[in-house]
Formats: structure tokens, sequence, C-alpha cells
């Protein structure tokens, strides 16, 4: 078709509406007529309308033309419209010869650039734009890049004889021709020639041009150097990087260009979210994804798809889903990423159904979708549904498999064991199989243990790839894994002959934007000497928790302890246990690799993931797959909580805390200058002077470094204060950022402020603290009002300069456990007590009665499963047996007892019957459920008659029968009854039932052979088939469904978790046996073997009940036979489960408001808690709607309390830095005027925290309700404590406002008579100030002023009477300090003895700060043990709940603390319970020998002993023999005994007489001593002994027959 425009007409018609010249009228049409970025279809209708009204005059034409977008090459028809708008144009412009050349493809600008008659410098232009887009498109047409560049030059010399080089526009063409034809020699040239004439856009082709031909390098030179950079400039070098593989790079300029407040547009967030993906730094990823939130970009199609593929690579797949989700719109790029992520994090099922909701929503899969989906069906096991997609593809979407879809199937079937079926796959191929393919047969090889068929394999892909390594290294894992190590190690020696090495495997580990890469082995990382300190220590804990090495990856054949060793430094371990020193606490560790991770790493990473403040992301860089390594914890929700706590911090909170990844401090602490303890404490004097203060805007104002005691420190202060109106100073340590992992400190220190007029009016304070990375500063939050400071008056502040001093004294630190937050617990154990019958009547209620699906979670609580388990995989007949179990138990004493053994209960006989004699042996045994063996049976009868098959025991295997000695005899068992409810377990896979031999079973057959004797034959077992329970799936696992007839009918129903179908017989009965299923032939005229595949859908239980009986079990149930009690309790508890989910519903629109009261702190301080005031969880709680006013809130807590709204002041608790809450301030009227959700924004940090106040009250003489009095700066609200040490009670009496001008001696009488002493009783006054991680109590001068004492609102004042000096003795704990330090550390010990692990002996009360001496004494004492050293002690292991393995040493801890503390990396658990043994000597004596416990089998005799040999540690085995021999009896007197090592029947090595027995391992390993043989005492230089061990059949079967075979130097031996 030609579009052709017809020559005007004589005489133009013009519509009425225009009365304009044509031109400027189909301008102002066309620009109403046609959208922003029109299309070629835009444009002709356009025209066409312009030649209805008139308007298509020949001037108008080149409107039209300039309206067109660029024509793609090809469509020779399209190209002719423009060519035609041009030549009937009539147009002498260069505006239509631009236009045509911008809108025509290559290669047509070229041809007809000669023939126009009407050009500009901008011809130039979009004549080498249109060659540059051609090259873009497809480099490869028209010769390449070579000719192209041919073709730049000839424009190029065309642009310099027309004058018009010169031209800013044509030279940005030329350098952009010139870098896309990589002729970057030229493109250089060009841009030096004329350096004036250059704009940004010159730079960026430069740039991009250096980029396209790899040279990077240069590409960043020309970007540093350019005057101006714009965010193409920026995405370019980003680009770059991101092209040469420096993806760290690319990631550090995008963030340069970040800070540069350079806005980045698409180009560059794909890329650099590419760049993360690739190399796996998440934080990185997160980074750019907050650039795009920040800038508002909008999540186009690319970015959303680069969004999903980097969180998917990078190991987060749930923020994956979330961007996925969150994508407006969605392309196939974007499903086939969310698809391929789900797959690559195991989650195959999600893959699947994703892949399901992809098609429903009308897209058509790519060949990149079904390997996304069967690669998803290769990591999950889903053999089934992979071979039903890799047939789809093919069958319906007409994709032809590729190399990757048939490695997704050969992957999945070898996983799967299907080894043989996907050779045959390969084997089928229409594509030639590539040796990758052959490498998964022979992964899968050695993941099954076929040595032969992995020999095979393997010997032929290093035929077809000699210099692949990875198949040298599995070829030897094979033959390692058969103990072949000789042929293992001539592979590894062929590799070496051949110039092939294994690959290095490396480790990356992101942290604080850093990128740490480690080796195997390495230890050239700056902090190398603690990260294998860190190492050692995990693998302590570990080995505690009961880890044992998986050393089957190590292909050497050298000892196991070296296995260990080379398995214990892989580089994913070093990341790990870096990871740990630098992160914070519950932040995940996510590593790169560039190998698979080897069996024994893999469980490594999941026992440190079962920590819950740990979270393991493993990743192999070479395949782009994340592995998930254990399940994560619920670290967000534990952070939650903990943010929720942060509410109203009164101390600084931006301050630096130091890098705190972990709370576990070591119980050695590390040598560093820290904690070396000095003779004299170090004291010097610091003085800063601070010059315009007034004027400094920073929050806070650090000062110069000064050095006291070898340590770093300077003082900080809060020029405004810390969010308190005084001035905030604190002691800070300096470097606390870079300090080595568990540093500590300790100093008394004092800060003053110099009164420069007066100096008597200094304001000095000090005191004394313990600095930790959790703490590194310390100091006074309030140390002057702000008002005295800045009054240049009172001469703190002259010439607006203010000095401030510090005389800071280091001391010995006297507390190695300041890391130890953990509070005293009490564990309590729930016991599940009568709740699986509840559990099971609501079930039953709610299946009868509900409209939807039932929820199970009830139930399983019942038995004791947590949310874990109640997602693992469960065997159905462990679930069978433990729920008959429980109601078993809960129905003895009841009516209902005895009824499940009624139901479910049969007996069968055993007996042995002698053929020749007289003889016969039974035996009676119950069963609820019969296990059948379906293997080779054609139907039920079959497995029945193989269950009662009579065993023939004859020859070797003769019974022997008392009396009659060996006989040949008969072994078998028959039934004696069959319950009326027969369930039959079947031993999967494959049975072939036929139908009607399965609905009715008559066991009463062929005259009852099933039958014993005894049976009552009055009794009619015909059985008719209830259910059919059915397993889906592998060996490893799989999911349960049933088929169920309710009511026996001819009906069946499926059901299958929440959804129920009918389903006809044929389908219950016939198709849930195993077997194989033939596909129906695509191509029936062809001659082919149909495509055959085993079922995995097997019946796993059969439930039969009795005829006879089946009205008694199958029967109605309607409300009346629903007892009233449980039916209303049922609803009650509905209609409770309807309220919360309501509530829960509507929790946006509400808040809980903790209100406390001094009736709150009466009942609970020296009852619940010592140590604060309060404890919130039980204190009264109001939900109020958040948009309530406050004074409305108010009005509830006078109708709920009886307080007037005018007598209640509310305050605001805060959080201290010491970690204690203290009311702080009450609320203040404007407070009070905004709603309870406005006030819980103001005063709370954290956004779901709770609000909690305390509500003050003040009581008349009546005890009624008063206004509360007018509060003053000056007055501080104080709580009192009384302490009685005759009763060791500690108790709340009340509260006080006291004048910080006042003194303590003032308020005493009324504390007197708040205690109820007379008024001439001498009392003592104490401050409680802290009490984590150690008890701060302090002594108050009553004669000092309550401002002298820096005390403030909320403050803990605890007095007592003043002991008596005459009788110090008196009390245990005779003053508060003291008490408290009791109360801090005192700690039930349950003693268990080792040898009844499971059984508390008794109790002790102690102190966490016992010796080890004093535990041992208290021991000793309850035991009644004369010499406390024979008791030796045992700690506990929280995981395995039982003794440790090693014992605790003789004074090997020093407090009973670190008896009991059992580490968990980040977190402690502490236990209660310690195991001891009475010893026959002491302790000190006992370690100072070695014992052995050794086998002595004797020469002659068939006897064996088991002696204990105890001997000093450097003792040799000569020694061991020589003590054997006066313990044993010897077959001669000159008989010579030697010690063998025995391992599983076999003997590994034979000890040489003057080996040391230090290092010798009878944990593991059996000492063997015997007689040497007379013929192996004088053995020949050229003799050997073969050592030789006994099987039976199988070498796996092994007995206890071992010798030492001895083969004569040239002798032939059978």
């Amino acid at each position: 078709m030609q579009f052709q425009t017809p020559p005007p007409p004589q005489v133009a018609r013009r519509a009425p509406t225009f009365q304009a010249n044509p031109a400027a009228d189909a301008r102002q049409l066309l620009a109403a007529l046609l959208p922003p970025r029109p299309a070629l279809r835009h444009v002709l209708k356009a025209h066409a309308r312009l030649a209805v009204l008139g308007l298509a005059a020949a001037r108008a034409l080149p409107h039209l033309l300039a309206a067109l977008p660029r024509l793609a090459p090809g469509a020779d028809a399209a190209h002719a419209y423009p060519l035609a708008l041009f030549r009937y144009s009539n147009s002498a412009s260069a505006y239509a010869s631009n236009h045509l050349l911008r809108v025509l493809p290559h290669p047509h600008p070229l041809r007809i650039f000669p023939r126009l008659t009407h050009r500009n410098p901008h011809s130039f232009t979009f004549l080498l734009a249109s060659l540059s887009n051609h090259l873009d498109a497809d480099p490869a047409v028209g010769g390449g890049a070579s000719a192209s560049g041919v073709l730049g030059a000839h424009v190029h010399a065309l642009a310099v004889k027309a004058g018009a080089a010169a031209d800013l526009y044509v030279r940005n063409a030329l350098v952009h021709i010139y870098g896309v034809c990589g002729d970057v020699g030229a493109m250089r040239r060009v841009f030096d020639e004329l350096p004036l004439v250059r704009d940004v856009v010159t730079w960026n082709a430069v740039l991009s041009g250096y980029v396209r031909s790899g040279m990077v390098r240069d590409a960043r030179q020309v970007f540093d150097g350019m005057p101006v950079r714009d965010q193409v400039s920026w995405s370019t070098v980003v680009g770059g990087y991101v092209k040469e593989g420096e993806l760290e790079v690319a990631l550090g300029v995008f963030r340069d260009m970040v800070v540069q407040e350079v806005k980045a547009n698409e180009a560059a967030v794909v890329t650099a979210l590419s760049a993360a993906a690739q190399v796996g730094l998440l934080e990185q990823g997160r980074f750019v994804h907050k650039v795009v939130k920040k800038s508002v970009m909008p999540v186009s199609v690319n970015v959303g798809a680069a969004l999903v593929d980097m969180y998917s690579k990078c190991g987060n797949v749930a923020a994956a889903r979330e961007a996925f989700d969150a994508m407006p719109k969605r392309d196939v790029f974007a499903w086939n990423s969310m698809i391929c992520g789900l797959a690559a994090h195991g989650l195959g099922q999600d893959a699947v159904d994703l892949f399901e909701r992809f098609v429903n929503e009308g897209f058509c899969p790519t060949n990149v979708t079904f390997v996304g989906v069967l690669n998803a069906c290769s990591r999950s096991g889903l053999v089934d549904e992979g071979r039903r997609y890799f047939r789809l593809m093919t069958e319906k979407y007409g994709i032809n498999p590729e190399m990757e879809h048939y490695g997704c199937m050969v992957d999945l079937l070898g996983r799967a064991g299907l080894v043989q079926e996907a050779i045959e796959l390969i084997e089928g191929m229409h594509i030639t199989p590539d040796p990758v393919l052959w490498g998964t047969i022979l992964s899968a090889c050695k993941r099954h243990g076929l040595v032969d068929l992995g020999v095979t394999v393997g010997n032929k892909l290093i035929e077809l790839e000699p210099a692949h390594d990875g198949h040298y290294v599995l070829l030897a894992g094979i033959y390692a894994t058969g103990k072949k190590w000789d042929e293992a190690r001539k592979v590894r020696k062929l590799m070496s002959t051949r110039g092939t090495s294994k690959l290095a495997g490396w480790s990356l580990m992101e942290a604080h934007g850093t990128v740490h890469k480690f080796l195997v082995g390495d230890k050239d990382h700056k902090d190398a000497v603690q990260i294998y300190n860190m190492l050692g220590m995990i693998d302590r804990r570990l080995a505690e928790a009961g880890y044992v090495p998986d050393v089957s990856s190590v292909l050497h054949d050298i000892g196991d302890e070296e296995k260990v060793h080379a398995i214990k430094v892989h580089s994913e371990r070093l990341a790990i246990a870096y990871g740990f020193i630098v992160l914070e606490a519950g932040s995940p560790i996510r590593i790169v690799k560039n190998l698979s991770v080897c069996g024994d790493c893999h469980e490594f990473s999941k026992m440190e993931d079962h920590d819950p403040s740990c979270h393991i992301y493993g990743a192999s860089s070479s395949s782009k797959k994340y592995l998930s390594f254990g399940k994560k914890s619920m670290i967000q929700e534990q952070q939650q909580q903990e943010e929720a706590e942060e509410e109203v911090l009164v101390p600084h909170q931006e301050l630096p805390n130091g890098t705190q990844p972990m709370e576990v401090v070591p119980a050695e602490p590390a040598a560093t200058v820290e904690n070396q303890p000095v003779e004299d404490p170090p004291i010097s004097r610091f003085t800063w002077t601070i010059e315009n203060l007034s004027r400094v805007n920073s929050k806070k104002l650090y000062s110069e470094v000064f050095v006291v005691g070898g340590y770093k420190w300077r003082i900080l202060i809060f020029p405004r204060g810390n969010n308190v109106e005084f001035l905030s100073m604190y002691l800070d340590v300096a470097d606390s950022g870079v300090l080595p992992y568990g540093w500590t400190r300790y100093a008394q220190f004092s800060l003053s402020v110099v009164n420069q007029i007066h100096n008597k009016f200094t304001i000095r304070k000090e005191t004394q603290h313990q600095f930790s990375a959790r703490e590194s500063d310390w100091g006074f939050t309030s140390f002057m009002p702000l008002g005295e400071l800045y009054n240049p008056s009172r001469g703190y502040l002259v010439n607006d300069t203010c000095i401030v001093e510090a005389e800071v004294a280091v001391c010995k630190v006297v507390d190695y456990w300041s890391y130890d937050s953990k509070k005293e617990t009490g564990y309590v154990g729930l016991k599940n007590q009568g709740s699986i019958p509840l559990a099971l009547q609501s079930l039953f209620y709610k299946l009868q009665y509900n409209d939807s699906s039932v929820s199970t979670k009830e139930l399983t609580k019942s038995f004791g499963w947590d949310m874990h388990d109640s997602f693992m995989q469960h065997d159905v007949q462990e679930l069978n047996r433990v729920l008959c179990e429980k109601l078993e138990d809960k129905m003895k004493g009841t009516v209902v007892e005895g009824t499940i053994q009624q139901l479910f209960e049969g007996h069968h006989m055993n007996y042995i019957e002698c053929i020749n004699v007289d003889f016969k042996s039974t035996r009676k045994e119950s069963f609820y459920d019969l296990q059948l063996d379906v293997k080779g049976c054609q139907d039920v009868y079959a497995s029945f008659d193989k269950y009662v098959e009579v065993e023939r025991l004859e020859g070797d295997n003769k019974y022997h029968a008392e009396q009659h000695g060996l006989q040949d005899a008969k072994k078998g068992v028959l039934f004696i009854d069959f319950p009326p409810v027969l369930q039959l377990q079947l031993k999967r896979f494959e049975y072939d039932f036929m139908r009607d031999t399965m609905v009715k079973l008559d066991l009463d057959r062929d005259d009852g052979k099933y039958l014993s004797p005894d049976a009552d034959r009055n009794v009619r077992n015909l059985y008719t088939l209830h259910s059919v329970l059915v397993h889906s799936g592998g060996v490893h696992g799989g999911h349960y469904y049933a088929f169920i007839r309710p009511t026996l009918s001819d009906q069946w129903f499926k059901f299958d978790d929440e959804r129920v179908t009918k389903e006809d017989a044929k389908r219950a009965l016939e198709e849930q046996y195993g077997g194989e299923e033939e596909l129906p032939q695509t191509n029936p005229g062809l001659n082919t073997t149909p495509f055959k595949f085993t079922k995995y859908s097997n019946a796993y239980m059969l439930v039969y009940i009795r005829e006879s009986d089946k009205d008694k079990i199958i029967c109605n149930v309607d409300e009346k036979d629903i007892a009233e009690h449980l039916r209303i309790r049922l609803e009650k508890d509905r209609e409770e489960k309807e309220r919360r989910k309501k509530e829960k519903a509507e929790a946006h629109l509400y808040t809980i408001i903790k209100v406390a009261r001094d009736d709150d702190l009466t009942a609970q301080i020296g009852k619940d808690i010592y140590f604060d005031l309060i404890d919130h969880e039980k204190v009264p709680s109001f939900r109020i709607q958040k948009q309530m006013p406050f004074t409305q809130f108010k009005e509830e807590v006078a109708k709920e309390l009886g307080i007037p709204t005018n007598c209640q002041r509310f305050w605001l608790w805060a959080k201290r830095q010491n970690h204690t809450f203290r009311p702080n301030r009450p609320l203040t009227p404007q407070e009070e005027a905004h709603t309870v959700g406005q006030l819980k924004e103001l005063v709370n940090k954290a956004p779901n925290a709770e609000l909690k106040l305390f509500l003050e009250v003040e009581l008349g003489p009546d005890l009624k309700a008063l206004p509360p009095p007018d509060k003053t700066r000056e007055d501080i609200l104080l709580f009192f404590k009384l302490y009685d040490p005759e009763k060791e009670q500690l108790r709340f009496v009340g509260r006080l406002f006291v004048r910080a001008a006042g003194r303590p001696m003032e308020i005493l009488p009324k504390l007197r008579k708040m205690a109820g002493f007379s008024q001439d009783e001498d009392v003592e006054l104490y401050e409680e100030i802290k009490f984590e991680p150690n008890v701060m109590c302090e002594y108050i001068d009553n004669r000092l002023l309550f401002r002298s004492c820096q005390l403030e609102d909320g403050d803990i004042i605890c007095f007592q009477k003043s002991p008596k000096p005459d009788n110090p003795d008196q009390y245990r704990y005779p003053d508060v300090p003291s008490f408290l330090v009791y109360i801090r550390n005192r700690q039930v010990v349950h003693f268990r003895a080792l040898e009844k692990p499971k059984e508390d002996d008794f109790c002790l009360e102690m102190s966490k700060v016992f010796t080890y001496d004093e535990v041992v004494e208290k021991v000793a004492e309850k035991l009644g043990i004369d010499d406390p050293s024979k008791i030796r002690l045992t700690s506990h292991n929280c995981y395995s709940q039982q003794p440790k393995p090693q014992p605790i040493k003789y004074r090997g801890v020093d407090r009973l603390l670190d008896m009991l503390i059992h580490y968990n990396q980040v977190m402690t658990l502490t236990s209660d319970i310690l195991y001891y043994e009475v010893l026959d000597i002491p302790l000190p004596e006992l370690q100072a020998l070695k014992t052995l416990k050794v086998t002595y089998h004797h020469a002659t005799k068939d006897e064996v002993s088991v002696h204990s040999i105890r001997l000093p540690k450097n003792s040799t085995v000569g020694d061991v023999l020589n003590d054997i021999k006066s313990k044993v009896e010897l077959s001669n007197s000159n008989a010579e005994l030697r010690l063998l090592e025995v391992f599983y029947h076999k003997i590994y090595k034979i000890f040489a007489p003057s080996e040391k027995i230090e290092n010798i391992n009878d944990q593991y390993w059996t000492l063997r001593a015997e007689e040497v043989p007379e013929e192996e005492k004088n053995l020949g230089p050229f003799d050997r002994l073969i050592h030789v061990y006994h099987f039976t059949k199988d070498t796996q079967n092994q007995t206890n027959i071992m010798f030492q075979y001895h083969v004569l130097s040239g002798a032939t031996s059978l």
C-alpha cells in the first residue's frame, strides 16, 4: 500500500470555523488532535481530519511530518508516507528536511541526504543520530561497528566540508557515533579539538563511549574532570562499573551521587539495584530503595522488577514479595523475578501458586517463567508438579525445552532419587546435552550413595571437560563416601597433573556498609584474632548443644581431628563469627559464597540460627540463588517490644554507645589495657574553657580528648539541656566506638562548673561508674539550672565564657560481669492438664455446627505443640497414638473409662511351636493398629497372609526350647480377637487393590485361618471400609488427606485440609495405591513408547468398622446429646473469640493507658518486686479511644476509681539512662488539653508503646481525696521504702514533696510517723540509684541539702532504724545496700544426682556471687560429707536438658553464676540446675589422674571383663598394661599384653607402650586389652599384621569378632 497525498486543488476549500492561514490553522488543530507522544496511526487520523476541514494544504504538511515518530526499519509501506508528505509539501525549508531525516530509519537518511537541497547544521545531527540509533538497535547489521564507523567518518567529512563541524550539536553527535562504533581514538580527537565547544551532553557522550568499550577507568577520569555533572553522567558511570563487574565501586558511586544531592534517574536506580543483587549486599539495596521512596520516584515496571530481583537475590524474599505486591503495574519480567526468587528460597509451593495466578491473570509464560517454576519444583521436591509443567510448556504453550529446562528436570528427579529416570530424560533430549546435566547426575549419585553409577558418570565427565575442577571434586567425593581413599587420591592427583585446581572458596559479609571477604583459613583480616576466638566460643557452645561435626565433605584420607579442623576454618564460618562480633543484636547475618555450602557448615549455620537473636542467610554467587539456613526467629517482634519500652528517655539518647554486637562477656576478660589491675589509681584533672557558649547552636558539645590511666576521655555537655531545663554534663569514653569487644573500665570522677567570681560557689558533683559499650558515658542530666548558668551575675558565665573541670581517677575493674543484663527470673513449667478432651469436644462441636473450616490450633496446642511443631511433618500414626494415649489417661476414673480400648484394641498371639518335640510357647499382645506389609501383595488378604505367615526356625537359627535344647520350630502370629474399629497401616509403596476385596473384609475366611485356637468363633469378623487415609509425596515428606464415608453409604468425601469434596468410589479405592500412570500419546500415529511416571499418592491407613458394631459406632449426634454445660462453655468461648476479634479489628482506634497509684506500689513492693517502683504489667489498664479528650478520660477515671477530677494529677513515667523507670514530671494543662491519641504521640518516643501514668492523689485526715498542692520547680517528689532487717522485709510506705533547699533531717519526723517509729529513733537514709547490671544504693547524709544530694523527681529513698554499733552481726543483712545486693543475687538451685539426671534431689538457696568453695561447702553440708573437695559438680545444658559432657573443674569457675550460665551467642540462658556426685577421693587429686575404661579379652577363655584404670596423666600405655596385669588372670606368667583402639568392631590402632595416656580418648573409642599371640612377638622386617573384622552377609552387619592376621614375608594367603 502506498500512502499518497493528492496535490491540492486549484481552489482550496476552507471550513467555516477557520479563517486564518492553513499552516497556522493546521498547527492549532494538530495540537488539539494529537497526544503528547503520537504513533503513526494518530498522525494518519489527524491528516484525515485536516483533509476533511480543508486544511491539508502543502504548507501544513511539514507539521504532520514533524509530528511523526521515528519509524522502525522494515515497514516500507510506512516509510512511503513521510516521503510523500515531504514531496507534496513544496517546502523549501531545512525544517522539513531535518524531520524527514529524523523519521526515516537507516539506511534511508544516507540515501536521500545528498538529494536534499535545503540543509543546515542540524541536518548532520539527525543523520548521525539515524546511524547511531541503527547501531544501538543491532550492532551486527550492516557490517557491524566497523562499517558504521566508516559511515560516521564519511558524515564527519561532509560536515567539515559544509562548515558544520564546529556546531555544538553536530560535535555531540560525532562524539556519540564514534563512541557507539567503538572508535574511542576518533571520539577523543573530536572531543579535544574544540575545548570551548562543549556542554554536559558532550561529556556524557565521551563517558558513554568509554563505557561501551569497557574502558571504565578512562571513563572515571573523564567523570572526575567534568565541570558539571547531571543524572546521565552519574548513571553512565554506575552502569559502566556494573558492566565491568566492579559492583561495589558502582554502589559507592551511586551513594556519592545521593550524598551530592543529585536526583537519581530510573537508569541509575535499576543499575544500582542490579549491582546490589549480583553481589548480594542487602543493605546497599535497601539504601537504593530508600532513595526511590525519598525522591518520590514512580515505581515503574523496570524499577519494580529490579527491586523484586534485588531482594530475592539478597535473601529477603518477604521484602521481595512486598515490593512485588506494591507494584502498580507488572510485566512478565516482574512475574519471572518473583517466581524465580521464591524458587531460589525453597518456597516451591508459593512459586507454583504464583505461577498459577500469573497464568490466570492472562499473562503468557516465557521460557524464563518455566525455568523458575521448574526450579521451584526441584527445590521443594514437587516431582508430579514438575512433570506436569514440563509437559505443559510444550503441549500448551509451544515452548521447546532448552538446556535450562532440562537441567531443572534432571535436578528435580536427581534430588528425588529418580536418577535412572533422569538419565532416560537426558538420553531422550532433542538437543545435545551439555556436561552440566551429567554433572547434576553426578551430584545426585553422591547424594544418594550411588557409587558405581557415579564413578561411570564422573569418568565420562572428566573426558568431556578435563579442565573443569568440579567434576574431579565430585568424583573424589563419591570415592570418599565409599571409603575408597586410594581412588580419591588418584583423582586429586590427576586433577593436579592436568593443571586443574579446585576454585578457592570465599565468602562475603556486609557490615555497616563495608564488605568483608574471607578465604578458607583466612588469617589476614585485621580482626583475625577476635574472629578465631569467637569461632572457638561458638564451637564450644554448639558442642554443648549436641553438635557433632560432619566431616564427610573432607576428601582427604586424614585423621578425624584433622578433618574437623579443616571444616572449622571454612570461609562461611569465619564470616559468621565476624558477624557476631560487629553486628548489633538481632541483626541478620547475610553471607554470599562463590561455592556451595558443605553439609557441615549448613548444619552449623542452622544450629546457630536457632538462637532467638540471630538469623543467618547464605547465598551462592555462582548460581545467584539464596539459601536460608534455619528459620527466622521473632526478632522484629522482640525489637518492637523493646522499642515500646523506650517511651520518655530522660538521659541523652543520641550519644554514641559504641559497637555492641553481643551481650555476652567471656568468663575470662581479654588481657587488654582496660582491665589490667593497677596498684595506685591514676588521677588527673582536665580544664575545658568554652568560649561563646550562648552562641553554640549544636545540641551537644564535646571537649578535647584527654588521657588518664592510659585511657582516652572527654567531657560531653548539652548546653540547652538534655530534654530538661538543666545543664546536662557527662564523662564520656572518647574511643568507645573502636575499642575491642568486651571492653570495660572503672572510674571515680567529679565534674565542676567553675564560678569565676567566687570560687567557693563552684558547683562540683562526683560519682563513680563502670564504663562499657552499653554505658559508655555517665554523669548528670540535671547538673545545674540553665537560669543560673546563663545569668552573668551568678559568675558561671563571664564574657560568654564558661570553665568546666573534670577530675578522673581510673580504678581497678571490680566486676567482670557488667554485661550480664539478664534479670533474675523464676522458670515455671507449664503442664498440660486436661486440655485434650476439651479441645476435641470443641473441635467436633465446631465441625458439626460451623459454616466454615475449623482450626486445629487448640487441639495441637493441647498436645504440647507450639507453632513450629504444628507446621512440621508428623507421622499420622504417631498423631493417632498420642491422641489415644492422652484420651485414655484423661478417661481414667470416669464413666467412659475403657472406651478407647473397647473401640480400637484387639489381641493377637505370638507363638513358637517345636516340630519334633511337644513344646509350644505363646504370648498374648494387644494392638491398636496393624502394620501390613504390602510390597508384592495383590490385595489386603495377601497382606494378612503375609502377616500370619509361619517362619521356620532351623539350621543356624534353631529355637532353644528350655529342657529340649535347640529344636526346629515354627514361629508365627494368630489373632485372638479383632476390635470393632480396625485400623490397618500400610507400609508404602505400591498396592494393587481390587475394589471388592477392599470394601468388604472378611477375616473369618478360609475357616478362620487368621484366628488362634482361643478366638471366639461366635463373633463375625466381617468389616466394611469406612475411610482411607492417603499420603501424597515421598518418604521424606508430603501431605495427608482422607477419603471418608461418614455414614457408610456409597458416597465418598475427600477431606483435604479445609476443603471437602465429593468423590466417586474409583477415585477413593483404585487411584491411591502407587504404581505407574501412563500419559496419553500426543501423536498416536507414531510408534513411540508411552511416557510413564510413578504415582506418589499412596493409601497409608485403612479404617474398617465391623458390621455387627456399626450401629453403635455410626450414629447421629444432635444438640441434645451434647452436655448442657459443655454447649454453654463452647458458646461462651465462641462469643469471647468474637469479642477479641472485634477488639483486634478496632485496635487502631484505641490505646491502652496504664495508671499506677500508691495502692499499686504498696501491693507490689516487697512482694512481686523489690527494685524500682512498679511492674506495669500488673497495673490497672484503661482501653480508651484515641479521639477521646484527656479531660474526658479523667472523668472515666473518676467513675472507675471514685477520685474527683480536680483531685487527680497525672505524672509521666520516664526510662532513665541507668535503666530505671520513675515518675518524671506532671502533665501540663496544655498537654491535658489534647486528645488521648495526641498526648500519646507527644510524650511517647516509641509509636506503639502504651501510655503509662502515675496518678498522684492527696488524702485528708478523713481519707478523702484533696486537690493536689501546687508544685514549683523547687519541689521534689520522693518515694520512700522502709527496710526491716529483723524480718528482712522491704515495703513501700509513702511519698513526700520536699524543698530542694531543705535537708533530709527536716523530714525525719514524718518518716518516723510513716514507719510507726518513736520520734527519738535514729534513722538512716539511702538512695536507691540502680540495680542493673549491679546494685547501686548510696548513703544519704542528713545534714546536706536535697539539692546537694542530687535528688530529683521520682527518686527513691530507703530508710531503716540505725544499726546498733554494739551488735553489728545481729542480722544477716543489717542495712539496705546489703539486703538489696542479697535480693539481686539470690538464687534457688535445684541439685540432682548425676546418675539420676531427671530427678530433683534437694534445693538450696544461694547467692550468685558465692565462690566455688562456698557452693561445694553448702552441698557437702546438706549431704553430710565431711570433705567438700569430694563433691564434683556438673552444669546443666539448657538445650538438651541434660548434664553437660564435662564436669566443672576444681575451682575452675569464680562464682555460682558462672556455673549456671549457658551461653547462647548474644543472649545468655541462666539455669537453676546443678548435678553433683560424691567422689571416693578429693577432686584435686582426681583431676591429676587419667581414668580409662579398658575391656580385657581373655586369651583362652570366652571371658570379657571391664576395668577402670586410674593413673597419673603423665603415665604411659605400658603403665596401663602393668596395672591390668595385676587385676586379670593371664594364660601364662610370661604373657605380654597390648592395648588396641576399637571402633564399630574394627581395630584402628595398636598403642605403643611408650605412648602417653593423657591424649587417649575413651569416650568415643573402645580400649581393648589382650594378650599378644606368640607368633606375633617376633615379627620379621617384612612381615605384616592385617586388621581383620567379621560380618554376616552385609558389611554393615558386623559382629564383635576381630583379630590381627599375621602375614609372613613371601607367604601366599587365601
